[in-house]
């Protein structure tokens, strides 16, 4: 009896990789200055945020240890409390040391109830996540219905802050 034995060459490739649907998210405070203050008439409005998110989470799959960060932005658009829509760039500064470079632009929402809602798109231009999408969704800001009737309009605020960090479609 005559055994033979075939060689049957086999290629293995690894898995696909799948890119993440967002590579970081935090969880966090946001306090933001209108100068002048926004009233219930649009103008022209500089604004300056300052956020802190005492909870981060990279999803990234890059290995930096993101757990906190801090974030500053500053722009200028029309708006008042019920409208309106400010551009402008800031700068995350990450636990890690790193900085992400972004810019986005707001979105000013009212809501019948008195709370102030604000969305902000952008991108990452810089740094960290380069190319990026940035969202961020501030709510919770509360009396703005009081503030606005004021002389001096809604001059500051402070949300609650949830940032997304996602790759670019």
């Amino acid at each position: 009896m005559l055994l033979t034995t075939a060689v049957v060459p086999l290629t293995l490739t690894a898995p696909t990789a799948h890119a993440a649907l967002v590579d970081a998210t935090c969880a966090g405070v946001v306090h933001a200055n209108f100068n002048p203050g926004l009233t219930f008439e649009a103008q022209t409005v500089n604004v300056s945020t300052t956020a802190r998110y005492p909870t981060c989470v990279n999803l990234s799959g890059n290995g930096k240890q993101l757990a906190v960060a801090t974030e500053s932005f500053s722009g200028t658009g029309t708006a008042d409390c019920l409208t309106g829509v400010v551009g402008g760039s800031g700068t995350i500064n990450w636990a890690s040391g790193d900085t992400s470079g972004f810019t986005y632009q707001v979105t000013v929402s009212g809501r019948p109830d008195g709370i102030l809602e604000l969305l902000a798109t952008g991108s990452i231009t810089s740094g960290l996540f380069n190319g990026d999408k940035l969202t961020e969704n501030i709510t919770n800001i509360p009396n703005v219905q009081t503030q606005c009737l004021s002389e001096d309009g809604m001059t500051n605020a402070s949300g609650t802050d949830d940032l997304v960090i996602s790759p670019a479609v």
